[in-house]
């Protein structure tokens, strides 16, 4: 095998979308928290981040039984059925996945962390509680000492 560099990301990704590579690294973020915006733009054999160029008719026609599935539990389980699917014909090789770690002072409340990374965070509801007095260290002003 040989390794070759893009040299910048317009070329990179016009060689994905002319399939001019036979193996390549790709990260994938969602934009909202939705188990869709993992599989259709990644396996859906007519969507043009398809970069592996996955077809599998039965896994197009779930994706979309799935879009219109308004009972949560049973959209839930058209999604799990799906993954099983792709990832058992193995169309990429997951090298890893991203966990974030946040870590707020005690007196911040209401931060509803979400899987769509730190600047996605509603800040909306965020308020600061007064700050406890215990187990602080408080500056206190300092009497001159006579001599």
């Amino acid at each position: 095998m040989q390794i070759h560099l893009a040299p910048d990301w317009p070329t990179f990704q016009k060689m994905l979308e002319q399939g001019q590579l036979p193996i390549f690294r790709l990260s994938w973020y969602a934009d909202i928290p939705h188990s869709d915006n993992f599989l259709s733009p990644l396996v859906h054999s007519t969507s043009r981040t398809n970069h592996t160029f996955y077809s599998d008719p039965s896994v197009d026609q779930l994706l979309e039984q799935a879009r219109r599935e308004r009972d949560e539990n049973r959209r839930i389980a058209l999604y799990r059925e799906l993954e099983r699917l792709v990832m058992g014909d193995a169309p990429w090789i997951t090298q890893y996945h991203y966990v974030g770690e946040y870590l707020y002072q005690p007196y911040v409340q209401e931060v509803e962390i979400n899987s769509l990374r730190p600047h996605t965070i509603p800040v909306k509801n965020v308020w600061l509680k007064k700050r406890p007095t215990e187990g602080f260290m408080r500056a206190t002003p300092h009497a001159e000492s006579s001599r």
